[in-house]
């Protein structure tokens, strides 16, 4: 894994930040190679969270690209498409996935890799946002083996 800083000095490869993956309805999901990837301490209104933030270029999408009007505000989402690069910001939850799926590989979440993570539900928790679940596919840089059942494409 990168650092933050290095994460935020070469985001984007000329200082651009790379839009996020919005993961709004059960089935979204994206496919990529890694470009670079961070653990990220986030203020958020329930105090500081770590997130992991991963670079992707998309290979297949379902879902994920915020549509925004004139004022900024998201409207709808469409498909990423071949060959466009994302940010996923994943909490704890999708950290757990992504580990899950790397952890029989035995090795780091390496760049050149490639990841698929899929907002698989969302888990009523009795509090107002209810708490999405994740499921991921690791395959490192170096095997080209195939992905396993948790691939959607």
């Amino acid at each position: 894994m990168t650092s933050l800083q290095d994460l935020e000095r070469h985001s984007g490869g000329d200082g651009e930040k790379l839009p996020g993956f919005a993961f709004k309805r059960i089935g979204d999901a994206v496919k990529g190679t890694i470009i670079r990837s961070a653990l990220v301490d986030v203020d958020t209104d329930y105090g500081k969270r770590t997130k992991l933030v991963v670079e992707l270029e998309v290979t297949n999408a379902k879902g994920g690209k915020p549509i925004v009007d004139s004022d900024g505000i998201m409207t709808g989402v469409d498909d990423y498409t071949a060959g466009e690069k994302c940010a996923v910001w994943l909490t704890p939850q999708g950290i757990s996935a992504v580990t899950a799926a790397v952890r029989p590989h035995g090795t780091d979440l390496l760049d050149g890799g490639t990841l698929t993570v899929t907002l698989a539900e969302r888990k009523d928790t009795g509090k107002a946002k209810p708490l999405n679940v994740y499921t991921a596919a690791y395959v490192p840089p170096a095997t080209g083996t195939a992905l396993g059942s948790n691939d959607p494409f």
